[in-house]
């Protein structure tokens, strides 16, 4: 008896463990009764068990239960699968995010969905994607009854995929509705079966250094170069910038580092020990920083969070009074300060901010600077990998960080051969406005159109010294567009005593690339005038600046 009573107690755990190891795995793969292998059905429960199994959410839109959704759309979508779906609609009609699949063997000649929601192609999108490459697209058709679609990937067969929804509409019908992402042998409704159309007018650009000329996007990393659509490619060492239109989501009430050098590292900061303080990164995983490193840390940060609050050793909360004292502890659940009054723990909800040292040590501009689609920005020396599609960043704390370009929003170079005029410093700055002087040249954020950009406004004339590179030649590029909402023409110099070019911007120009030769130690002058009448606004904008040496005793590395 007792020997039944074991092998029946050895049975029933066996099955439990059986149970329990598979509720735990990723179901991804799962074959279902019919044949087809799962994706996902949006019926998991824990988002963080998802972010286990390798999903990734970026933004506000996905990162909440499938239930709370499926019960705000239920009545609207006719019929789905199972109890839950997803949906990107939210209380905030403005947010917007993605969800990514981990990676996933295609094993069948089909991937079938269900889809609905906004028509918006742009910003409305169900992608499979390939080596970093959106190989087939879906969007809905401006109605919440779901529909099938079918991706035809025959010819992708035993290659490694993601599946990507992606929402960045904050208009009417600005959001998605996804269910049941299965492969099979057969299709079932709408047949997809060629990649998108490519909108080169949106899809980023790669400049050179060589020739200062672009090449168009959307790009993927072969064989250690940037290669385009078009089969044009460049390799890194010829590559002075990289924007690839990726767009940067910041995820909801995020946190970030910032470093006293200017790099800003979007994560989730779990602890502090031994000062050092402990984070967790989408990008390089779980990572050990020195505070004296770390001039920033920021929590729960919202897209309209207070910039103010920079005095040392100081806790600010979004209520109450700035706290100073000793950070003594981060936990999930509270912050701690060690204060004249004693050791107070704040709920971490309420915290903003904690200033450890106000003083940078300067942006690193010998360094290049990749910033990536969840808003982190990192400096360190980057190559691509020998026969690899990824980026690999040279991290003077953490060492080696790989990075997909699909995470890339942008990438600016500082070879030694290269000086950025953004990172240079103005010899001297003369304006005499009709009136009053005019504004004051100003530096403008990256924008789709360039990665640096100084606006220049008429009747002022600014001086750079030359930098020393080399001994060769040194030539001063840059593209020259009128400023947004422009409306006067201007006449612009661009020179010195011995050379200058003489260029007319209006209104309706297009960007004008323009180069001068110069040896270093000499000036360079920019001088904006009006063309002929006063009309305002008026500004000219010098794009992605730069000085090139042609010398050959310098490493274009």
């Amino acid at each position: 008896m007792n020997r039944y009573l074991e092998i029946f107690a050895i049975t029933v755990a066996t099955f439990c463990c059986i149970s329990s190891a598979k509720e735990a795995d990723d179901p991804t793969s799962t074959q279902l009764p019919n044949g087809d292998l799962l994706i996902t059905n949006f019926e998991q429960k824990d988002l963080g068990r998802m972010r286990a199994w390798g999903w990734q959410f970026q933004g506000d839109s996905f990162n909440r239960e499938f239930r709370t959704g499926t019960r705000k759309l239920r009545a609207r979508v006719g019929r789905y699968e199972g109890k839950w779906f997803l949906t990107s609609v939210t209380e905030n009609p403005k947010s917007t995010g993605t969800l990514t699949s981990p990676p996933f063997i295609i094993q069948k000649p089909y991937i079938n969905f269900l889809i609905s929601g906004g028509s918006s192609k742009k910003t409305l999108q169900a992608n499979l994607i390939i080596d970093g490459k959106t190989i087939r697209t879906s969007s809905g058709n401006d109605s919440d009854i779901f529909e099938r679609v079918s991706f035809n990937v025959k010819e992708f067969q035993n290659k490694e995929a993601r599946f990507q929804i992606v929402d960045n509409a904050t208009s009417m019908w600005g959001h998605i509705n996804l269910d049941q992402i299965v492969q099979s042998t057969n299709p079932k409704g709408k047949d997809i079966s060629s990649p998108p159309i490519i909108d080169n007018q949106n899809a980023g650009f790669a400049q050179l250094i060589d020739s200062g000329k672009k090449i168009t996007g959307p790009f993927t990393l072969r064989e250690g170069k940037i290669i385009n659509s078009n089969n044009q490619s460049t390799p890194l060492e010829n590559t002075l910038s990289l924007n690839t239109t990726n767009p940067i989501t910041l995820s909801a009430n995020a946190d970030f580092v910032k470093f006293r050098n200017g790099e800003v590292w979007f994560c989730t900061i779990n602890g502090i020990e031994n000062q050092t303080i402990s984070v967790q990164t989408r990008f390089a995983g779980n990572q050990t920083l020195p505070i004296s490193q770390i001039s920033i840390l920021e929590f729960n940060k919202k897209e309209n969070s207070p910039d103010n609050g920079k005095q040392p050793s100081t806790l600010y909360r979004f209520e109450g009074e700035p706290i100073p004292g000793k950070l003594i502890w981060i936990r999930q659940k509270d912050i701690a300060i060690e204060s004249p009054l004693g050791i107070i723990p704040i709920p971490r909800q309420g915290v903003r901010r904690y200033v450890i040292e106000n003083r940078t040590s300067g942006q690193d501009i010998t360094s290049d600077e990749i910033s990536l689609t969840d808003g982190t920005k990192i400096s360190g020396n980057i190559s691509i990998e020998e026969n690899g599609d990824h980026f690999s960043i040279n991290h003077q704390i953490v060492g080696k960080i790989r990075v997909p370009i699909s995470n890339v929003h942008s990438l600016k170079r500082r070879p030694e051969n290269i000086a950025w005029l953004s990172d240079l410093r103005a010899k001297a700055y003369e304006a005499t406005g009709p009136v009053i002087p005019p504004p004051s040249p100003k530096k403008i954020n990256p924008t789709s159109a360039a990665l640096s950009a100084l606006k220049v406004n008429p009747k002022s004339k600014i001086t750079y010294s030359v930098p020393q590179l080399g001994n060769g030649n040194i030539i001063f590029r840059s593209t020259l567009a009128p400023s947004k909402g422009n409306r006067g023409s201007v006449k612009t110099s661009l020179g010195n005593s011995i050379d200058n070019i003489i260029t007319t911007i209006k209104p309706n120009s297009s960007e004008q690339l323009i180069e001068i030769n110069l040896k270093s130690g000499t000036d360079l002058e920019f001088e904006v005038n009006f063309q002929d009448r006063l009309i305002f606004p008026c500004a000219v904008e010098l794009r992605n600046a730069h000085f090139v040496s042609t010398s050959t005793d310098k490493e274009n590395t």
